[in-house]
Formats: structure tokens, sequence, C-alpha cells
């Protein structure tokens, strides 16, 4: 059962705007320090930056709550498994809003959910798709 799906695109222009106008700031408020630190080793780290972009806001459309809630771009972290499939880690308030989600729609606990991401691009645009499902 599909509790919830977002989509986002990211014109990466934007972005890269984002990055030589606030630098440090920008990533600080946006991205983990472990995304930071791997976006170091990438050759395109406005293809990688704005990838992990979409990606964070296509989760707060698929938790129905946006950027309200007292949710933080530091809830998410995205990374991927060592064979590239991306994967998304849930904590803080927006860990919180999706226990609560589970509890009163499903009668049940977090770990009965699953979150599903893809994440694409093709320049000038990064785009992200997530899906909040039930077991």
């Amino acid at each position: 059962m599909i509790i919830g799906m977002g989509t986002d695109i990211v014109n990466m222009d934007r972005i890269e705007e984002s990055l030589n106008k606030f630098g440090d700031s920008f990533i600080k408020k946006c991205f983990t320090i472990n995304e930071a630190n791997e976006a170091k080793e990438k050759p395109d780290q406005t293809a990688f930056f704005s990838k992990r972009f979409a990606a964070k806001e296509a989760f707060f459309k698929a938790l129905g709550t946006g950027f309200t809630q007292g949710v933080s771009w530091q809830d998410l972290e995205i990374s991927n498994t060592p064979s590239g499939k991306p994967q998304i880690k849930v904590q803080g308030r927006s860990l919180e809003i999706l226990n609560k989600l589970s509890r009163d729609i499903l009668n049940s606990s977090y770990s009965d959910l699953e979150v599903h991401i893809s994440i694409s691009d093709d320049k000038p645009f990064a785009t992200s798709t997530v899906i909040i499902e039930k077991r």
C-alpha cells in the first residue's frame, strides 16, 4: 500500500548558483556532513548536490509536510548502496512524523514502512521520486 509519493525536478544551474554564491553555508544548511564529504570525491559536485537536493524535496512531498512541521534538510541523508542504488536515512523530526504517520494510518510501526527512492539527471536537470510504502 502506498502511503505517500513525491517527485521533484531541480535545475542544476540554480544549485550551481547557490554553491557559488553561498558556498559552505548552503552546503551546511542542505546537506549532512557525510554528503558534503562524499561530494568532495565527485568530479561534478553540482550534479551530486542537485540530485540529493531533488531527493530531499521529493521525500518531504511524499511525507506530506513540505517544509512545515519542523522538518529539516539535515533530517535526511542520501547515500548509495555498494551497487549504486540510492537509499535514504531518515532521522530527527522527519522520522518522528514518519512514525506518527505509520501509527495513525497503519496502526503499525515505522519498521513496517519502506522508502523507495529513484534519482536521475540529464543536464541541466536533476530529478527524484520517492515512494513511502507499507511492506
